[in-house]
C-alpha cells in the first residue's frame, strides 16, 4: 500500500487538474497534447536544436560538438543521409514557438532509420551487444531495426507562462507512441536505444515483457557522439506497441486512466518511492489515493 507522503504527492495533482487534462490526449486524441512526425524543414530544425540542447544540458553531449550559430550538432551524417525521423509532442495550453505549432514544444525523439538499411549502416554500436543476440538480430535483414534517439522533453515550463508546471512523462510517452505506429506501418520489428543506467529500471517497470538489455547486466555500452556509459536496450515493437495500447485503448475508460495514472505517477514521479522499494501500485491503490 503507498504510503501517505505519495497518496499526497498524487492528490496535489489532481486538486491542480493536472491529472484529467494528461490523461485525455492519450485516452481521447485531442486535449493537452498533441504529438506527431514533423517533416517541414523549419519543424524539423527545433526538434533537432531542442534535443541538442537537453543533451547537451545533461552532459552527453559535449558543447565543443555543436554549432553556436546554428544551434546544431556539427557532424549530424545520419541527418545528412536522410535517415532521420522526428517527432515532436506540442502542449496545447502554452505558446507555440512556430506559427505552424498547435501549441508549444515539450518533448521530441527521434528514429534513425532506412527502408534498405542494415544494421551496419544504423548508429547503435552493435558489435558491443551479446553476439548471441547480433547474430540473431542480423538474421532479420534490411529495414526491420531502427534506432531511438533524442528522446528529451522540457524540464519545465518558465514561470508565468499560460499553463506553467513541470512537463509530464505522458508528453514523453506520446511520442513514443508515435514511433511505435511509424515501426508498425514500416514493418519495423526492433528499435534498439541507449539509456542512462539509473534509466534502466524505470523502463523496465514501464514496458516489461516488451524491452530487454542487449547486453549481460552490469555490462554498459559506448555510443558515438555521447558521453558516458549507455545501457543498450531493444525493444521488440509487437510486445511494446501491444503494452503500451493494452494500457491506453483496452479497457473501460477508468480502467485506462488507472493504468496511465500508475505510468505517471508511480514510475516517473515518484522515483524515491521506487529505489525505496515500494510495491507497484494496483488500480485499487490509485482509487484510494483520489478518493
Amino acid at each position: 500500500m503507498p504510503d501517505k507522503t505519495f497518496r499526497k504527492k498524487v492528490q496535489k495533482f489532481v486538486a491542480q487538474r493536472e491529472l484529467p487534462l494528461e490523461i485525455f490526449r492519450e485516452l481521447h486524441g485531442r486535449g493537452r497534447y498533441v504529438t506527431r512526425q514533423v517533416v517541414e524543414e523549419e519543424e524539423v530544425t527545433h526538434n533537432r536544436q531542442f534535443a541538442t540542447s537537453r543533451f547537451v544540458g545533461l552532459g552527453k553531449i559535449a558543447l565543443g560538438a555543436v554549432d553556436t550559430t546554428t544551434g546544431l550538432l556539427k557532424d549530424d551524417r545520419y541527418h545528412d543521409l536522410g535517415m532521420s525521423r522526428y517527432f515532436s509532442a506540442f502542449d496545447t495550453t502554452i505558446e507555440p514557438e512556430l506559427p505552424s505549432y498547435p501549441g508549444g514544444l515539450v518533448a521530441v525523439g527521434k528514429l534513425i532509420w532506412a527502408p534498405d538499411a542494415t544494421m551496419d549502416k544504423l548508429s547503435t554500436p552493435f558489435e558491443q551487444i551479446d553476439p548471441r543476440l547480433e547474430e540473431e538480430m542480423r538474421l532479420l535483414g534490411p529495414g526491420k531495426v531502427a534506432d531511438l534517439r533524442s528522446l528529451a522533453k522540457r524540464d519545465h515550463i518558465a514561470v508565468g507562462m499560460p499553463g506553467a508546471r513541470r512537463t509530464s512523462q505522458v508528453a514523453t510517452l506520446s511520442v513514443l507512441r508515435e514511433m511505435y505506429a511509424f515501426a508498425e506501418a514500416n514493418d519495423i520489428e526492433y528499435l534498439a536505444a541507449g539509456l542512462e543506467p539509473e534509466a534502466w529500471p524505470d523502463y523496465y517497470l514501464r514496458f516489461r515483457g516488451g524491452v530487454e538489455l542487449m547486453h549481460a547486466e552490469g555490462l554498459s555500452m559506448q555510443f558515438p557522439g555521447i558521453q558516458g556509459d549507455q545501457v543498450g536496450i531493444r525493444m521488440p515493437i509487437k510486445e511494446s506497441y501491444q503494452r503500451y495500447k493494452e494500457a491506453t485503448l483496452v479497457g473501460p475508460l477508468s480502467m485506462r486512466a488507472l493504468r496511465l495514472m500508475m505510468m505517471e505517477y508511480y514510475a516517473h514521479k515518484v522515483p524515491s518511492y521506487q529505489a525505496k522499494g515500494g510495491a507497484r501500485l494496483t488500480p485499487a491503490d490509485i482509487l484510494l489515493i483520489l478518493s
